[in-house]
């Protein structure tokens, strides 16, 4: 059977095209699909780690409330004179004293360290860099029983790392505590 003579005169020209097509359409993938196929992939990776941050800067807000929270109550029970505060030559009393309470909480303090001291309007207070490890409940408990038993002490950082979802498993912990002492007085 043979095929038309127009049938062949047009042949080359639907071959083209169909080639101008394809190319049409390859160029489109390469050129526009493909680019913003990759720049939606990296949108929703940014969104994702925006969302982390947000979430962890939520957290930090949170605890950095709690903690001025619990400093302005500490400053208050100070400006009513409710609390007794000792001088600050009694540092190492006060060291070993928390050490003492951080061992029957269950803390193992692998570092305790004094700050300098720095006057405010009707006292001075005394960073205290502690640091080591326990469990997250161990650190919880400690908190509270500092609070209780040291009123004159207040936190200005609580840094927990481990596992989140095991309460028990050990952990590390760094704490800044602000130990209000009486002022200095300097004699002439």
């Amino acid at each position: 059977m043979k095929l038309p003579a127009l049938f062949h005169s047009v042949l080359p020209m639907h071959a083209a095209g169909a080639a101008v097509c394809l190319a049409a359409t390859a160029l489109w993938f390469l050129l526009g699909l493909q680019p913003l196929w990759g720049s939606h992939q990296a949108a929703r990776q940014q969104e994702a780690h925006l969302q982390t941050l947000r979430t962890q800067a939520d957290q930090l807000q949170m605890r950095l409330r709690d903690t001025q929270d619990r400093n302005v109550r500490t400053r208050e029970a100070l400006a009513e004179g409710s609390v007794r505060l000792q001088p600050a030559s009694r540092i190492n009393r006060r060291l070993s004293e928390l050490t003492l309470l951080a061992t029957r909480c269950q803390l193992k303090v692998d570092e305790i360290q004094p700050g300098r001291s720095h006057s405010v309007i009707r006292h001075e207070v005394v960073p205290i860099q502690m640091r080591g490890s326990g469990s997250y409940l161990a650190c919880m408990k400690f908190l509270r029983s500092l609070r209780q038993s040291f009123p004159d002490i207040g936190t200005s950082l609580i840094d927990l790392k481990g596992a989140p979802g095991a309460p028990d498993t050990s952990s590390r912990f760094e704490f800044t505590l602000e130990w209000f002492t009486a002022p200095t007085v300097v004699s002439k």
